[in-house]
């Protein structure tokens, strides 16, 4: 908590809330200008050196259509977007936003509305393959790499300096909070000396490409761990480790949460095979023994219950401690 006291002549747009005049930013600003180009993203898009654009709300009855990634707020984690993003859309829905979304590698999505998440930003890999955005998340792209390097822009925009300065911009709106157009005067530190411009983006472009790698053995896990144990070989993950970027490429999957769930299948079901009345039809999902039979071949089946009974297994609940034990 700091205190302050601002002339009345430098308040701007009938804004009141004392964070978005927070003297201390200005001041470390004015110490990183030193060996610095402070460059302010709205002067950027006014040279072209930088395009912004926002995603699409495509409505609830598109979600769980398809396994293409619809990226929202919560799907933006530690850089990156999750492995697997929790709704999924269809080939004929893609198509009809991709053209007017244009989602490329090298294209930053950054959080612009919600509470906590502001501010959270990822790079677009090729990994990434197709998705669509919704509008709560702003694409930022870098047009002219001779004024900024995108990797740079993206290192810059997760430093401590300009967070804050996003965090300052952020006003509560109805139920959520938002950055609004206050964003454009974000102001982006980029080192004056070329070598370091240099060896960061290297070194962020390094660091990119040993994510990809790892997030796409994350996405593909799944089913390479059924090929083990179809098969009962190692021989599948030795593969993918081995694998160039290209062959990762055309062989890497879409997945989201709602491929968990499959595909419609009706089937019958005689009453003396009910369980405890349960009588929802996806707990004796047919596909899931037939699957199992597959892998008896090479598997044990064990239930959780039986690991448990045999003392191979322990599992625990946690607590509900309460909100306001929250932030103490």
């Amino acid at each position: 908590m700091i205190k302050f006291w601002i002339q009345s002549d430098k308040l701007r747009d009938r804004i009141f809330i004392p964070k978005f005049y927070d003297p201390e930013i200005t001041s470390r600003l004015r110490e990183l200008a030193v060996t610095h180009d402070c460059l302010v993203f709205d002067h950027l898009m006014i040279r072209g050196a930088v395009s912004v654009a926002t995603g699409d709300e495509i409505g609830k009855a598109a979600y769980g259509t398809g396994d293409i990634p619809f990226v929202r707020t919560s799907d933006i984690v530690n850089w990156e977007i999750k492995a697997a993003p929790k709704q999924g859309i269809s080939e004929e829905i893609y198509e009809e936003y991709a053209k007017g979304q244009d989602v490329q590698e090298g294209d930053i999505l950054l959080v612009r509305d919600g509470t906590y998440l502001i501010g959270v930003n990822c790079f677009v890999t090729r990994f990434d393959k197709q998705l669509l955005y919704q509008s709560h998340l702003l694409k930022l792209r870098v047009n002219d790499k001779a004024i900024l390097d995108p990797h740079l822009l993206f290192l810059a925009l997760n430093c401590r300096i300009v967070q804050r300065q996003i965090r300052s911009f952020q006003f509560t709106a109805d139920i959520i909070d938002t950055i609004g157009a206050r964003f454009f005067e974000t102001i982006i530190p980029v080192p004056k000396d070329e070598s370091l411009r240099h060896l960061l983006s290297s070194r962020v472009q390094t660091a990119l490409k040993d994510r990809m790698k790892g997030k796409a053995f994350i996405k593909h896990c799944p089913m390479l761990m059924e090929e083990v144990l179809r098969t009962g070989s190692s021989e599948p993950l030795a593969r993918f480790a081995n694998a160039t970027e290209d062959e990762i490429y055309e062989v890497l999957q879409h997945e989201t949460i709602s491929s968990e769930f499959g595909g419609f299948e009706s089937f019958w079901l005689y009453s003396d095979q009910i369980k405890d009345f349960i009588l929802i039809p996806r707990y004796y999902e047919p596909s899931i023994r037939r699957e199992l039979s597959t892998l008896a071949q090479f598997c044990d089946l064990r239930s959780f219950g039986e690991l448990r009974d045999a003392g191979m297994l322990k599992y625990h609940t946690g607590d509900e401690i309460g909100k306001m034990a929250y932030g103490t």
